[in-house]
């Protein structure tokens, strides 16, 4: 689950999963290849993510296109619920 200024976010399944791996990793490098084994549409999936996190989208998750990240900057308002994503 990821809350937003108290708003809960709708991500899809896939969503979910590709956060849960970036925030298992925060801070890490993601290899573009361990995101391609969840789904072939990964740029597709995060575009998405940052799209519904509006102004906070850049200071989550970063791309290069050939390896993603989850940055460890704190925000106000914002809360990742890591359990959640991992059942959803």
């Amino acid at each position: 689950m990821v809350i937003l200024d108290s708003v809960i976010l709708t991500l899809t399944h896939i969503e979910y999963r590709l956060v849960a791996l970036l925030v298992k990793h925060a801070g890490e490098v993601v290899p573009r290849p361990d995101l391609l084994m969840l789904t072939s549409m990964v740029d597709t999936h995060l575009w998405r993510q940052r799209k519904k996190l509006g102004k906070y989208a850049n200071q989550y998750i970063e791309a290069s296109g050939v390896r993603y990240r989850f940055r460890l900057a704190v925000l106000p308002g914002v809360r990742w619920t890591e359990q959640a994503a991992l059942t959803s």
